[in-house]
């Protein structure tokens, strides 16, 4: 990140500000996994809270009797490998932004300042994203059995202990809370794990970099370039004076603000040819419009989108007395989306097969072929190379009283108009190939209708250095936000398809996503004789993580929960301080949950059990 900076004051009238920046950005992500797999019996004790509590028992496999009883979950002969993963990342981004402001200060009248500036960013992303490389290894459905460790001394293994599992006191496990998993190191060796999973005969899975059509760990249609050009300019005016004897401060502003994206991609349609040696493949009895529409075609593509606006603010500070004020505020601001979710990569599929066959025949007959069949429907995932930026009208009035020097309370209230806001959803358009036009479902994010949040704050803060001595040093602080949000028509129906399917929970009236209904911060601080101490707890609500998971496809919930943290310093001079910090010391448990309904009854998904971590801290100031 190379930055730099002038600033110019010829006299008390005029100043200019002059800023240029240029930042460089690579991120590399390597993720790969290598799965075992053994027989189980789990019972779970959810009852009371925190994390519940899990038996764990062996279970006989049919094939395979004569495994240690008192402890299966490390024989050998009871478990095996069953899958493998990776997936690789390798993003580099690049930004040049400069921008000019200037300000004039007048010397008497009822306008004190005028400011302007303009602001010019030219930003750029490429991101090569493989998907997620999922491959069997092992399984008694694929037809080649299971490769059992025992059957497999080749394939390193190794035995993982659990005893200190989220903290201890969870796990009841036959024979100990030991189990056997895949050796890490053949893991943390990606580039040679291929020839390590080579001794195992059924394995299915290959790395990214073998496949037929990739440069490196990436095809085509997973390389993006996104490239982004932000012109702005503002002005704003700034008043003072008052009115009746009270002083007040305000100020009306305008900014403009242009858009434009570049975003290049790949269009790739189904793969349908057919195999005309096979009488058996359905791609033979296609539609002649849908076998012209697969033909396998890949084409680069690049989507252009252009957005302007006018943003108006206006705030102002009326003081009623020498302790109490208040204020107004009114703007409306915008927010980009992500480049991410520009991606402008677009890979089409067919869905919900209809195969015809001779009637009164067994389809499961070798000997049978079809004589018709047809896609019901078409759909791709993909970002969204014209979503809009998130628009929202902001309304702030709050009431503050100073009542000391470090005492005050205060209430604020707050009204946000959403438009275009973010939401996983559906855009149907019409792409033609070979001759032949269907209508596509394109999953991924488009930009919500309208909404709202609102609420208040309630907000206290005081040193009592009225006690006497050493007790002059504390202090309290302590917030409350309660938040509303309306007209968000979030559901957790399946992105491509108009109507839940038969696997589904319909459920239609779940909230944005991250916000907590009731939010409070409480800390008791110390400041005297050189000592800053402190201790805080955070709270807040449930709150929706997100629509549908990926699993169950049921919305998931963050359950309520707060943390106490605390921290203690001690200034030896000027500039050297030495303290200790303590975080999330009432172990905290983070729970999730699943919605099942639409009365917003949920049932436990999952427990994370965080660290208790400490800090010795040494700050110097030069």
């Amino acid at each position: 990140d190379y930055s730099f900076n002038v600033k110019f004051t010829p006299n008390d009238t005029w100043a200019f500000n002059f800023d240029v920046q240029y930042v460089d950005s690579t991120m590399e992500i390597t993720d790969v996994s290598v799965m075992g797999a053994t027989r189980m019996v789990v019972g779970m004790d959810t009852s009371g809270s925190g994390v519940p509590k899990i038996d764990i028992y062996g279970k006989t496999f049919d094939n395979q009797t004569d495994y240690v009883t008192g402890a299966p979950f490390v024989d050998p002969s009871a478990n095996f490998f069953r899958s493998a993963m990776d997936h690789v990342s390798d993003n580099e981004g690049q930004e040049f932004a400069s921008q000019f402001d200037a300000k004039y200060t007048f010397d008497q009248g009822i306008v004190s300042s005028v400011q302007a500036g303009v602001r010019y960013a030219d930003r750029e992303q490429t991101t090569q994203q493989s998907t997620y490389n999922w491959g069997l290894l092992s399984e008694a459905w694929s037809g080649g059995g299971n490769a059992w460790y025992s059957d497999n001394e080749g394939v390193p293994h190794e035995q993982v202990s659990f005893d200190n599992f989220a903290r201890g006191g969870v796990l009841n496990v036959e024979g100990g809370n030991n189990f056997l998993f895949p050796a890490m190191g053949m893991v943390r060796d990606y580039r040679n794990l291929e020839n390590a999973l080579s001794p195992l005969a059924d394995a299915e899975w290959s790395a990214l970099s073998s496949r037929s059509d990739a440069t490196g760990d990436f095809i085509g249609n997973e390389r993006n370039i996104t490239a982004e050009k932000n012109t702005a300019a503002y002005i704003r005016v700034n008043f003072d004076g008052d009115i009746a004897g009270l002083e007040y401060s305000a100020n009306v502003g305008l900014r403009y603000v242009k858009l434009d994206n570049d975003t290049e991609g790949y269009l790739t349609f189904p793969d349908n040819v057919p195999d005309s040696d096979d009488p058996r493949d359905t791609n033979n009895y296609l539609p002649a419009d849908q076998s012209a529409f697969g033909n396998a075609a890949a084409y680069e593509k690049t989507a252009s989108s252009s957005y302007t606006n006018i943003l108006p603010s206006v705030n102002a500070k009326l003081n009623l007395t020498d302790e109490l004020l208040v204020r107004f505020g009114f703007s409306e601001a915008i927010a980009k989306p992500s480049l991410g979710y520009l991606r402008n990569y677009v890979g089409i599929s067919g869905q919900d097969l209809q195969i015809e066959y001779p009637p009164g025949v067994d389809p499961a007959d070798p000997d049978v072929v079809p004589v018709g069949a047809a896609y019901d429907r078409y759909t791709a995932s993909s970002g969204n190379p014209y979503l809009k930026p998130m628009e929202s009208y902001n309304y702030d009035l709050s009431l503050e009283y100073y009542f000391s020097e470090a005492g005050s309370l205060t209430t604020s209230f707050f009204y946000k108009d959403l438009s275009n806001y973010f939401i996983n959803g559906t855009a149907y358009r019409d792409y033609t190939n070979n001759g032949s036009t269907q209508e596509v479902g394109v999953a991924g994010p488009v930009n919500g209708d309208e909404g709202s949040i609102s609420g208040f704050e309630l907000s206290y803060s005081q040193f009592f250095d009225m006690l006497p001595g050493a007790f002059a040093g504390l202090g309290l602080q302590a917030n409350y936000t309660k938040i509303n949000e309306n007209g968000s028509p979030n559901s957790n129906l399946e992105d491509d398809k108009p109507d839940s399917n038969a696997g589904d929970q319909p459920i239609d009236n779940v909230p944005l996503e991250g916000l907590s209904e009731d939010n409070y911060n409480l800390a008791v601080l110390y400041e005297k004789y050189d000592i800053s101490a402190r201790i805080a707890y955070n709270w807040r609500s449930e709150y929706l993580l997100t629509t549908r998971d990926v699993i169950t496809t049921l919305p998931i919930w963050n359950e309520e929960g707060g943390q106490l943290d605390a921290s203690v310093f001690y200034n030896i001079n000027e500039s050297w301080m030495i303290g200790l910090q303590g975080t999330n010391l009432n172990n905290n448990v983070t729970e999730t949950s699943m919605q099942i309904n639409n009365e917003r009854d949920r049932i436990g998904r999952s427990w994370f059990t965080s660290d208790r971590r400490y800090s010795f801290v040494v700050r110097g100031n030069f």
